[in-house]
């Protein structure tokens, strides 16, 4: 196989896996924020049931925690897609 097809072909590869890692990142933000809708949910019960404060900061800490994580994820996923955007402009004058 041509040395140049080759490069171009594992030059793609590595795109394809960025692409997926966004994928992933937006799927993981997904989760974190379903996560956090239950774990509202489990507040609103503990704060009807009267039950302790303590355990109500716990969970609340970890909303915290996920809604901090789910920002993480949206920030990585949109700083990769504009990467990849970019190379892909780059590849049109460059495999052309």
């Amino acid at each position: 196989m041509d040395p140049k097809k080759q490069a171009e072909l594992f030059y793609k590869s590595l795109g394809a896996a960025d692409a997926l890692s966004c994928k992933l990142l937006a799927r993981g933000a997904q989760v974190q924020r379903g996560r956090i809708a239950s774990l509202q949910i489990q507040v609103d019960e503990l704060k009807q049931g009267k039950a302790p404060n303590e355990q109500i900061a716990k969970v609340e800490v970890e909303i915290a925690k996920r809604k901090e994580l789910a920002t993480k994820f949206d920030t990585l996923d949109k700083v990769i897609e504009k990467a990849l955007e970019e190379r892909a402009q780059l590849d049109k004058k460059k495999f052309k």
